[in-house]
């Protein structure tokens, strides 16, 4: 979990603890139920919402890490084929080759 989520959602449950400890002193000074059970709820959310963005980060972290590592294969294949290629062909059918490099 994200730091900042984690740290707010921990705050927001001590805060919601502390006022239906509370719940007549905030009555008072205008804080409602409905407001404390609002901040719970919005906070169980942020919690789920989170936990779904993890997952969904190390799938992209995966992904990514296969998408790099092809990434470096393919590059490889195209530089030893070009490579065959220049040795024998002359510079001026290079593009016919479908390789637009000069020297």
């Amino acid at each position: 979990m994200s730091k900042t989520y984690t740290d707010l959602v921990a705050k927001v449950n001590m805060l919601v603890a502390g006022l239906s400890k509370n719940q007549e002193k905030v009555n008072a000074l205008g804080v409602t139920a409905n407001e404390i059970e609002s901040l719970k709820s919005q906070a169980e959310e942020l919690d789920v919402i989170n936990a779904e963005l993890e997952k969904l980060r190390a799938e992209v972290s995966e992904k990514a890490h296969i998408a790099n590592a092809r990434l470096t294969a393919l590059r490889e294949l195209t530089t030893s084929v070009k490579v065959k290629v220049k040795k024998n062909v002359d510079p001026q059918q290079w593009l016919s080759f479908g390789i637009p490099d000069k020297r």
